[in-house]
């Protein structure tokens, strides 16, 4: 009877999948009670009166009629036994207030969302990329001195209150770019560049914000990861041929630093969604932000958990594809 031997680094990667498979089932877990323990009751906003605590207009029987077709009337237990059943099916429900499948609410906002998340992470990415090269390169000097300054003030601005900044700024005052939105309300585009280009003036915004709000962690990752090869014999060999400098920062010293810069962009993709939830509010950009006030204010659990599970799912996702990567990018390990 033969016996199946994985190597070490594929025991490695089926604990990992373990490990993402646990902490799925628990995120999920709790993405079904976390709204639940909210107060109040999610039909209390159905009869559209959004900016109060009113009871359903009509008598107890229509609203337990209500209960029931949405199942908070069933014990928990039941209610948790459906939740997976119902997501097994790949269904996540129907909103509360919306009266919509939850997938296609979000299948309409997800768009936005990833637009910005995406462009503001990978401008943030080659940002931090080059200037903690140069910073890690000019260690002590003034360069260094400066772009950490910058950086540092940088990070310690909530990106809700950056978004403000830059709204009043340009948007109020030097009145160059749109206050609100993601299109001009009203307005008919004859030619598709002209739709291009009044989406690109509402998004500036939102993305100026999230790539300031993202660059300095990544900033300080790769600079930290660049001085750590700074005395690495391979650079030393480099320098000796004489190599331009250019080459031996970003092709030798940056090429041999990426992965735990990989790393923390995988992780930071878990803050680019927190943080393009937070700047669509400020500025009214029609993303899964927007619809997560929107389901707060209204209860609507449904919509709470797709929305957290979605970005649950998204961050999972991302450190698992770079735990794959990983072998390819560093053959050290593949070896191990």
């Amino acid at each position: 009877m033969s016996s199946v031997v994985f190597s070490p680094h594929r025991r490695v990667l089926w604990r990992r999948f373990l490990e993402y498979g646990l902490t799925l089932f628990v995120v999920i877990s709790f993405n079904f009670l976390l709204p639940r323990l909210l107060p109040g009751s999610p039909f209390s906003y159905l009869s559209g009166e959004a900016q109060a605590d009113l009871p359903l207009p009509g008598d107890a029987a229509y609203r337990a009629y209500l209960e029931d077709y949405y199942g908070l009337n069933r014990p928990l237990l039941q209610q948790y036994a459906l939740y997976w059943l119902n997501l097994a099916r790949g269904d996540l429900g129907l909103s509360y207030y919306y009266q919509v499948p939850v997938l296609a609410l979000l299948a309409r906002r997800i768009p936005w969302t990833l637009a910005l998340a995406v462009a503001s992470l990978f401008t943030a990415l080659l940002l931090a990329m080059y200037f903690g090269v140069q910073a890690a390169w000019q260690q002590g000097h003034n360069l260094d001195r400066r772009l950490l300054t910058v950086f540092i003030s940088l990070r310690t601005i909530p990106s809700f209150f950056l978004g403000v900044i830059l709204l009043l700024l340009f948007g109020y005052h030097l009145n160059l770019f749109p206050l609100s939105g993601a299109l001009s309300p009203g307005q008919i585009y004859r030619h598709p560049w002209e739709l291009a280009l009044d989406y690109l003036e509402h998004f500036f915004l939102p993305y100026l914000t999230l790539t300031l709000f993202l660059t300095p962690g990544l900033f300080l990752t790769v600079r930290s990861s660049v001085l750590g090869v700074l005395g690495e014999d391979f650079l030393q060999v480099a320098r000796l041929r004489g190599l331009p400098e250019g080459v031996l920062k970003f092709r030798y010293a940056l090429r041999n630093a990426l992965l735990p810069v990989l790393t923390q962009a995988a992780m930071r993709l878990g803050h680019s969604l927190g943080g393009a939830i937070l700047v669509e509010n400020v500025f009214s950009y029609p993303g899964m932000g927007k619809l997560l006030q929107e389901a707060l204010a209204m209860r609507d659990y449904p919509v709470l958990q797709g929305i957290f599970l979605l970005v649950t799912v998204g961050i999972l996702l991302a450190n698992l594809v770079m735990d794959l990567l990983y072998p390819r990018l560093d053959p050290r390990l593949a070896a191990q």
